[in-house]
């Protein structure tokens, strides 16, 4: 068999929302700070400290996760989008998998008829080239064998044109539907490249290809919006949760004693209700359970079918850290 590098074990994942762009969010994170310093700094000081101690850049992160764990709206609508993702993922895979399928049973009847056609050569021209270009090549060359049957006084046409053009044409479109499957956006890039190898092994190159994109079709379905949440992107919190903690690792030397280092669910409760009023809400209608949001985030941590978007959300945390100015904060009184 072909000497092929394998990078079709692919699954289709769905990252956490970019930060949003206009004047909404820099008005929306104005009123949070000021809010937390007048109305919760005398109540939670421990997070105040924290507040101070991240700076600009951790502020920012925390404002973020916060602004748009309350954007439900957005959140729906980004809900929405991954759902067409998901079913246009699904029919470029169908299609690509029926491009193989055809392509192959067309090589191997021309093949069985005209077996001199894979004698002698090699398809790769000795050199690594993704799938989609192989089939290309290969379709052109029988597209010229094709041309020189129905030139004039040649003796090889009647049905052997048919079938080089029926195959050229099959491999043809398997190509560009392999092609297309480039533009999807998993967490790994869905194909393979191969080093040359002789004709009658395509058809079993096709088949094992067809068969591992049914695979990947198979994991399409990674995105489920429950599973990040119903109402709002809990993901936001969780990974909001890491940050803190990291960073409290990461600074521990400089942080003072007084400095929230976990990120409690009570703490979170208040950054929550500091954002409702920062949209708008009335004070006596912001009020958030904290004991509803631990139980809701530990759900959200304990799912199985969440361990690998928790540690997405750590990794997640840890290169936004690595992203921080790293050098001591100034003291407050310095």
């Amino acid at each position: 068999m072909a000497n092929i590098r394998n990078i079709s074990a692919a699954t289709i994942q769905v990252g956490v929302r970019q930060e949003p762009k206009g004047r909404d969010f820099v008005k929306w994170r104005q009123r949070f700070f000021a809010y937390f310093e007048s109305e919760k700094s005398g109540t939670n000081a421990d997070l105040m400290e924290l507040i101070y101690w991240l700076g600009d850049d951790g502020r920012q992160e925390l404002a973020l996760s916060i602004f748009n764990f309350l954007r439900t709206d957005v959140w729906k609508d980004f809900c929405q989008d991954r759902r067409v993702a998901k079913q246009h993922a699904r029919k470029e895979l169908t299609l690509a998998r029926s491009g193989l399928r055809r392509a192959r049973g067309a090589y191997s009847k021309l093949l069985g008829s005209m077996p001199e056609i894979g004698m002698c050569r090699r398809l790769g021209d000795d050199r690594r080239l993704h799938l989609s270009d192989l089939l290309e090549k290969e379709a052109e060359f029988l597209a010229a064998q094709a041309r020189t049957a129905r030139a004039p006084g040649c003796s090889s046409g009647g049905p052997n044109v048919a079938l080089l053009s029926t195959a050229s044409a099959k491999l043809t479109r398997a190509a560009r539907s392999y092609r297309r499957l480039l533009t999807l956006h998993p967490t790994a890039a869905i194909g393979k490249a191969f080093d040359s190898f002789i004709p009658t092994q395509l058809p079993a190159v096709l088949q094992s290809e067809e068969a591992d994109l049914r695979g990947v079709s198979g994991r399409v379905d990674a995105f489920n919006k429950k599973r990040l949440g119903t109402k709002a992107d809990w993901a936001f919190l969780v990974r909001l949760q890491y940050l803190v903690k990291i960073f409290g690792l990461r600074w521990a030397p400089y942080l003072p004693q007084n400095t929230t280092r976990i990120l409690r669910e009570s703490d979170i409760a208040d950054l929550l209700e500091t954002g409702t009023v920062a949209s708008g809400m009335p004070e006596h209608s912001a009020s958030i359970d904290a004991a509803s949001i631990g139980r809701s985030l530990e759900r959200f941590q304990q799912r199985k079918s969440n361990l690998r978007t928790c540690l997405l959300l750590r990794r997640s945390a840890e290169e936004i850290c690595d992203r921080f100015k790293l050098r001591p904060p100034t003291p407050k009184t310095a």
